[in-house]
């Protein structure tokens, strides 16, 4: 997959998403960041956004990936 770069007053701006799946729950996380927003200490503001069934994720993905999101292979650390 091509990843997209956006290049706004110098700044080169990616949009970025990963999955994560809750084996206890079975729902499915989505994390997404824009490329821009970010907390007061300058780290990076990644939204999150639940599914509770595969339908429901794979069409938020597509909703993002038409929005120029693209996939991050970066793990996640699940918590304990």
């Amino acid at each position: 997959m091509k990843q997209e770069f956006h290049i706004t007053g110098g700044l080169i701006i990616m949009k970025m998403f990963r999955m994560d799946i809750n084996s206890r729950r079975g729902h499915h996380y989505i994390s997404f960041h824009d490329g821009i927003q970010k907390h007061k200490d300058g780290s990076e503001f990644w939204g999150l956004h639940v599914c509770k069934n595969i339908k429901l994720r794979d069409v938020f993905i597509r909703e993002l990936v038409s929005q120029g999101y693209t996939e991050s292979h970066n793990h996640i650390p699940q918590k304990g």
